[in-house]
Order: structure tokens, then C-alpha cells, then sequence
């Protein structure tokens, strides 16, 4: 599976890395797991890391990827979302998505690095 996923609890935060050639059925496959998942808590930051990604997605794609998203808020409240573009290109796609999926998450910011992502979910939510 090109979208492996680590669910960690205690932080309720979700680590999603999108690697190599990553199409809009994988993506819609990766949310029926994490539903279907039974360590899904109710609330979750959401780590999404572009690192790895070969392909990128184009428009209508990423629309169609907060159309799932979107469908999901009745299961899940979607909190903070870092995604990280350490490439221009990802980075770029990262602020597209940032852009597009702005009615689901309370706030979403695009990193070059893990590191800075990690401290911003670390940091304190200021909506919390």
C-alpha cells in the first residue's frame, strides 16, 4: 500500500506518509482502513508527509481528496494537519491542499521538514 499510516493514540495524531506513485483509488482506499481502523480516536492531527511521493495530484484530484475528507467529519473532528513538501513541487501541492481542504481542518500548515511539523502539532493549540 502506497499510504502507510501510523496511529499514535495517546497524541491523537495520525503519521501518513504517501509513497512513490500514489493514485485517487489508493487514497480512497487508505480512508476505508483508517475508518475501518478501531484505534481511530474521535478527535485527530493529522501528520501528512509528501517526502516519499513520486506522482502529485492535480486539482481535481486533490478536490476529490477533501470530498473524502469532508465525508469523514461525522467520524472523525479533524484538528491541526502538517504536510510536509520538502521538494518545491511538493511543497507547492502541500499549499493546494492546504487551500482546498480548509473547510475541514481547524488549521493546516506546509513544512520542508518532519521536525518542524512535529513542534507545530507539539506546540499548544491556541483553539483547542
Amino acid at each position: 500500500m502506497p499510504i502507510p499510516y501510523e496511529i499514535d493514540v495517546a497524541r491523537e495524531r495520525i503519521h501518513t506518509r504517501c509513497i512513490g506513485d500514489v493514485k485517487l483509488p489508493d487514497v480512497v482506499a487508505h480512508f476505508r482502513a483508517l475508518v475501518a481502523d478501531p484505534r481511530l480516536p474521535h478527535r485527530l492531527d493529522v501528520l501528512l508527509d509528501f517526502r516519499e511521493l513520486t506522482t502529485f495530484p492535480d486539482g481535481g484530484q486533490l478536490q476529490s481528496v477533501a470530498i473524502e475528507i469532508r465525508q469523514l467529519l461525522a467520524k472523525v473532528a479533524w484538528r491541526r494537519c502538517a504536510v510536509i513538501g520538502a521538494t518545491d513541487l511538493a511543497f507547492g501541492i502541500g499549499r493546494m491542499f492546504e487551500m482546498i481542504t480548509e473547510p475541514s481542518f481547524r488549521k493546516t500548515m506546509v513544512f520542508r521538514d518532519l521536525e518542524a511539523a512535529n513542534r507545530w502539532l507539539d506546540a499548544p493549540d491556541e483553539n483547542a
